[in-house]
């Protein structure tokens, strides 16, 4: 296998990483919602640029987990 599809391998790979994130009822703040739909076309693109298919120049993803919302506890008794 060649750089180049090595490397189409590993953008391939983050993108299916993050397909979960996309997903209209996954638990994401707005802007991490915005972040990784960015990351997502960052990794589009990279075939493109400059630097590709060095695996340095790949965009590097955010902790997502980072941007999930605060989860307000349910009172107790509230689900009796």
């Amino acid at each position: 296998m060649d750089k180049a599809t090595e490397s189409r391998a590993l953008r391939n790979a983050a993108l299916d990483a993050t397909d979960r994130y996309v997903l209209h009822d996954y638990p994401l703040t707005p802007y991490g919602r915005m972040r990784v739909e960015h990351y997502r076309q960052q990794l589009r693109d990279w075939p493109q640029s400059e630097g590709f298919p060095d695996p340095e120049t790949m965009p590097q993803a955010d902790t997502w987990s980072d941007y999930k919302p605060a989860v307000e506890p349910v009172p107790e008794g509230a689900l009796r």
